[in-house]
């Protein structure tokens, strides 16, 4: 899949509203000095930077939103206390990561950080990732504000014209560094074409319409190529495969099973890899997804997708709301089609 040269912003509507009915946001004014500084560096005048003006209640990651994610070549993600608390900038941060970056960052994610923020609430792939930090606090004034805030003054705020000029200049080189790499255009570095099943078969189009949010749940030991071919193999189908997140270090078990809770209420259905790891993982995570989504859907609201080694040992699982998958010879694209047909037509019967 070949990209534009297009740089996705990732914000939170709270950090846009205007404190003045006659200017506009913080984060769109930031993005309108961005634009007017790229031309300044080589390359740079041939760079679009696109965000979404929608209000939070009218955000979705729907089919345009992920069509323009899918084309960029770069997310700029304007971090803060609400950002990590927003449920659709996590989907567009992850969206993103797993579409575009393959499951890490790899020099197109480039974060911002308006107020001091928390490591571990990050996406697990940008949290080895230094952000231009564009806040400050002193003795006189102990509480963090954002540099340029409400509204910059061209003379007064010289540190903040210096990020946005630094900023403008690492979007200019790192987008003509990936120019060189494909050679004319930016290409989808890193991420594996997914294998078909049947080389040359067109892939079979989904009935209904609208994204459908998958999570994927496999233990720390399985394949991970598995993994990330059958999101890959998911996004074709027209769902958005979340990988469920591990326990990350300094997170308390209730504050992990929070998020994870989070995660599953606000999907159409999980999908539990067995592969490598012994029934009782897949019956354990079973039970966990299945007090938070079994009672309130009648047909179909989990997969097993059994992978490599075969033969396995049998997990005795309950078949209500259940779909086996067999993928023992690795990833199968119909089985998979098979599960995102059940939840189309699960989401389509709850709207009747």
């Amino acid at each position: 899949m070949v990209m534009k040269r297009q740089v996705f912003v990732s914000y939170a509507h709270a950090d846009n509203l205007p404190m003045d009915d006659n200017v506009p946001g913080w984060v769109s004014l930031f993005v309108d000095k961005l634009e007017r500084s790229l031309p300044r560096h080589s390359g740079g005048a041939t760079v679009e930077i696109w965000m979404d003006h929608r209000l939070e209640p009218q955000r979705r990651v729907d089919a345009e939103l992920r069509r323009r994610i899918r084309e960029s070549a770069i997310i700029l993600a304007f971090m803060s206390p609400r950002y990590l608390a927003s449920h659709w900038c996590k989907m567009e941060m992850a969206t993103f990561v797993e579409e575009v970056g393959g499951g890490v960052s790899a020099d197109r994610v480039f974060l911002v950080e308006l107020l001091p923020t928390e490591l571990d609430a990050r996406h697990e792939a940008t949290r080895d990732l230094r952000p231009v930090k564009l806040w400050e606090k002193t003795v006189t004034n102990p509480e963090a504000e954002t540099k340029g805030w409400p509204v910059p003054d061209v003379r007064g705020d010289r540190d903040y014209w210096k990020e946005v000029n630094n900023l403008s200049g690492l979007l200019a080189r790192q987008l003509a560094a990936m120019d060189l790499i494909s050679g004319s255009a930016i290409a989808n570095v890193g991420i594996p074409s997914p294998p078909s099943i049947q080389p040359g078969s067109p892939a079979p189009e989904p009935t209904g319409s609208g994204l459908l949010n998958i999570v994927v749940h496999a233990a720390d030991d399985e394949d991970p190529q598995l993994v990330k071919t059958t999101q890959a193999l998911l996004g074709e189908l027209d769902a958005i495969a979340h990988r469920a997140p591990a326990l990350s270090p300094g997170q308390s078990h209730p504050q992990y099973r929070a998020a994870l809770e989070d995660l599953v209420r606000g999907s159409h259905g999980v999908l539990l890899v067995y592969g490598v790891a012994p029934p009782s993982w897949v019956v354990s995570k079973h039970s966990e997804v299945s007090k938070l989504l079994a009672h309130a859907r009648q047909g179909t609201w989990a997969g097993i997708l059994e992978g490599p080694p075969n033969p396995k040992l049998p997990h005795h699982l309950p078949p209500r709301g259940l779909m086996v998958l067999d993928c023992r010879k690795g990833p199968c694209k119909d089985e998979l089609f098979r599960f995102v047909e059940a939840l189309r037509q699960q989401r389509s019967s709850d709207h009747v």
